[in-house]
């Protein structure tokens, strides 16, 4: 057994009330053995898993804009045995725990369980201790070593990563993201004071701008449609209802449009239908596509520039079609 103390040094907090941590190390199994009860760690492990939940609820609402679904998963993913027990192995906490000889002989110093709710417990007693903000503190570097190793994709903590940018003063900042990464981008650019472009491909035009919700006029961005075309904006206008990304409802018309046109000539032979597609020759929506031989891209779809003045987009050049 260690001394408390070595705790202390280890976690960098020095408690003021040391029974917080006490309590916080002692197993049920302990205390039943003791002819004068003392108390337990299981309370302040109830307690220490509330303030877990709200401390990560909040930085993951604030640090990203996954939809409730995937800020539930990941959270779910952080807040669990698996990460409280890899914590306390970070600072030796099965080495404090004080258990019972029945607890001990079986092994229980090493269980999984047994370290992570001892875990939940210290949370408590430093929340106890000195209140929310230090319990942020001391739990955050072991939330955020956790979250790289998640490997979410769709949650970054941007906001460092882009303070040596934008303290370097670029003018433009290059973000071949989706759309719900982009706002999370363009969100911690503007709280670092970030003024210059932000561009951007497809997934930059609407329903990036309600998405996001602030003012997009430094955001740059290329679109396969025109929507300044009258019959173009008509259908718009016409699907707006039903569908959040008009972009992506021109582009996947054109792909069924024309796999239909090439069915209607040659049916579903296989063969016969990938010589037809390969000699496509369509006019869509968002262009006159034929394919090109070498590579078999498409060609000939439209492309344009567009920023935005605030949240309304306004076409700046059409630059391919």
């Amino acid at each position: 057994m260690r001394e408390m103390h070595e705790l202390e040094k280890a976690i960098g907090y020095e408690f003021k009330n040391e029974g917080y941590l006490r309590t916080a190390l002692t197993h049920s199994s302990y205390a039943n053995e003791m002819r004068s009860r003392c108390p337990y760690n299981e309370r302040q492990e109830f307690l220490g898993d509330a303030v877990l939940s709200i401390i990560v609820s909040d930085y993951l609402f604030k640090s990203s804009h996954l939809a409730e679904g995937d800020l539930t998963k990941l959270r779910a993913s952080i807040v669990c045995e698996k990460s409280l027990w890899g914590w306390a192995k970070e600072i030796l906490l099965g080495d404090y725990i004080l258990l019972g000889k029945g607890e001990e002989n079986s092994g229980g110093r090493e269980r999984p369980s047994i370290q992570a709710d001892a875990f939940e417990a210290l949370i408590a007693a430093v929340y106890l201790d000195s209140g929310m903000e230090r319990t942020r503190e001391f739990l955050m570097p072991f939330v955020l070593r956790s979250l790289e190793n998640e490997e979410k994709p769709a949650f970054k903590d941007y906001k460092t990563l882009l303070q040596p940018i934008v303290a370097a003063g670029v003018d433009a900042i290059y973000c071949p993201n989706y759309t719900q990464q982009l706002v999370a981008i363009c969100t911690a650019a503007a709280e670092l004071g970030y003024t210059g472009k932000v561009i951007n491909g497809l997934d930059a035009a609407p329903s990036f701008n309600t998405t996001y919700g602030g003012d997009c006029s430094n955001v740059y961005f290329i679109n396969n449609i025109n929507t300044e075309d009258e019959t173009t904006a008509a259908m718009i206008e016409q699907i707006a209802d039903k569908v959040s990304a008009p972009n992506k409802y021109f582009l996947g018309y054109d792909i069924v449009m024309a796999c239909k046109q090439s069915i209607e000539k040659v049916g579903l032979d296989a063969s016969a239908l990938c010589e037809e597609m390969a000699s496509l020759d369509y006019t869509g929506l968002t262009g006159h596509i034929t394919i090109d031989p070498t590579t078999h891209m498409p060609k000939g779809m439209g492309m344009f520039m567009y920023t935005y003045d605030y949240q309304t987009p306004v076409m700046l050049e059409e630059f391919a079609g």
